[in-house]
């Protein structure tokens, strides 16, 4: 410690660059060390030097470094202000004392800046959460929304936050009120006492226009409006929601694509207790896209045997033009209990021996990896 405090640059620089390279505990807590003795003159410049060289590799060094990190949150140089809100996410919950800082940062001016703050009080995560839900309720409609895609990417741990979110439901901005519907789904059981409002925001948000949409990306329905969102939070919530399933077999019918797609996967996820939706699932079933046929199908599949009554209709779907079709409609047709024996065009579909008898769904694995996710 006394040759850094004769040469406190050097000798910390030294310190500081070789815990980035190294993966030593004993080095990054004398780094850490170090840099809280250097002075925060000396400390900013050397930060920022680790911070261009690489913010990721410097979150690791520690807590004792938290005070100089943070205060560079405020610092003149927006890159610099970006790579310690990123760096301090890379610390996670470790970074609990820096939260009121990465708070007022969800204001600042960058838009890159305020995304990178988010990003580190969701990795911080429920340490965060009481001030997050306070702020669901600023009345800059900016930060509300970005505050509850913040809660939502913390996950199921943000249940707390429940009741603030589903105050947003009826936000009067569109934006809100979809970005609050995603964060529910994100929770997930959790949310279970929202599905009401959910359903009556889907109810109410079938009458927006599309392009009033937020683009929105999902791997499944790329982007999505507010209708998909909202079907897919109900979705993600699970049984639980059995109640929206009746507004949701509306939705199998909309003009929109994307809608349809959103509804039979929300159905798929809701599971056996959505029985009621069997009928027009095997209507679905016809669709003219295919992501839709191999939605439904799988939706049947979840419902089981109460879904018998789609034997014939997913039978032919074993010669579907689309093997992802076919392959939905063979693990359906298994999961409902439809045994098959020496079938060529159904031992094709899924991959099975025709010289054998089999089952549909014994080779489930097979059936549904089709991009759509595991049922």
């Amino acid at each position: 410690m006394e040759a850094i405090l004769r040469e406190p640059a050097g000798a910390t620089r030294l310190l500081m660059m070789e815990s980035l390279r190294r993966n030593d505990r004993v080095l990054d807590r004398l780094a850490a060390e170090a840099l809280a003795a250097a002075g925060r003159d000396v400390a900013r410049t050397l930060m920022i030097e680790a911070l261009t060289s690489d913010a990721t590799a410097f979150g690791k060094i520690g807590p004792v470094a938290l005070p100089a990190l943070t205060h560079l949150l405020e610092d003149d140089d927006s890159r610099v202000r970006g790579r310690a809100a990123w760096a301090l996410g890379e610390m996670g919950p470790a970074a609990e004392i820096a939260i009121p800082m990465l708070v007022k940062s969800l204001r600042d001016e960058d838009g890159l800046i305020r995304c990178f703050a988010a990003s580190a009080l969701a990795k911080i995560g429920l340490a965060a959460l009481p001030i997050l839900t306070e702020l669901l309720k600023d009345k800059d409609e900016h930060l509300r929304r970005t505050v509850a895609e913040v809660v939502g990417n913390i996950g199921p741990e943000a249940e707390m936050a429940v009741p603030a979110l589903m105050e947003l439901l009826s936000d009067k901005d569109h934006f809100v009120r979809q970005t609050a519907a995603r964060a529910l789904g994100n929770i997930g059981p959790g949310a279970k006492t929202a599905v009401p409002a959910l359903t009556e925001l889907l109810k109410h948000e079938t009458r927006q226009k599309a392009e009033t949409d937020v683009p929105f990306r999902t791997p499944l329905l790329g982007y999505t409006g507010i209708r998909e969102d909202v079907a897919l939070a109900l979705g993600r919530i699970g049984q639980d929601a059995k109640s929206a399933v009746p507004t949701l077999t509306e939705l199998l019918s909309d003009k929109e694509v994307s809608v349809r797609q959103a509804a039979a996967l929300a159905i798929r996820n809701i599971g056996p207790v959505a029985t009621v939706a069997a009928p027009a699932l095997t209507k679905s079933l016809g669709d003219e896209n295919g992501a839709v046929r191999a939605l439904a199908a799988f939706a049947l599949g979840r419902i089981g045997s109460d879904a018998a009554p789609a034997i014939p209709t997913l039978t032919e779907l074993l010669n579907d033009k689309e093997g992802s079709v076919r392959q939905a409609a063979a693990w359906a047709l298994g999961e409902i209990g439809f045994s098959v024996h020496e079938d060529q065009n159904t031992a094709e579909a899924i991959g099975e021996d025709p010289g054998r008898p089999w089952q549909a769904s014994r080779n489930r694995k097979n059936a549904t990896g089709v991009g759509f996710g595991v049922p």
